[in-house]
């Protein structure tokens, strides 16, 4: 991938994880991916703000006289959006990220391009993500 992040080593999750090792992690880090995948779609297609809930800056006033009609932040063409993809790596791990060259530019910013963060966990997503959690352990516990 060209760009991504890691989730591992968010307390919420370790912690659960620490406490039931015999159980089916993998299932539960293919449902993690599946969230954190829609969480960062949500940030591109709605929300339009980085992790930290900073709203990203706007096209410059050249670049948006040119931008195609209907298009957003981050969403021109869609393909940015469609490229966002999860992969479990391991028992404990996921990687969520976009295969496409341009993706870090958008995440990092480079040449005059701002940074427009799309990756990364923000707390509300950690929030959804315990219940996530809870919700898979109640099952787990029936």
């Amino acid at each position: 991938m060209s760009i991504s992040i890691t989730i591992n080593g968010l307390p919420v999750v370790q912690t659960m994880l620490g406490k039931f090792e015999a159980l089916p992690i993998p299932e539960l880090m293919e449902t993690i991916g599946g969230v954190v995948e829609s969480q960062t779609r949500r940030r591109i297609a709605s929300e339009k703000t980085d992790v930290d809930g900073k709203p990203w800056k706007a096209w410059s006033p050249r670049y948006a006289r040119h931008a195609r009609a209907g298009g957003s932040l981050l969403q021109r063409s869609g393909r940015l959006l469609d490229s966002i993809t999860y992969k479990v790596e391991g028992d404990d791990s996921v990687r969520i990220g976009s295969n496409l060259v341009y993706a870090r530019t958008h995440q990092e910013g480079r040449g005059g391009i701002p940074a427009r963060p799309f990756l990364g966990v923000s707390e509300s997503n950690q929030d959804e993500l315990q219940a996530v959690l809870d919700a898979w352990i109640q099952n787990i516990l029936k």
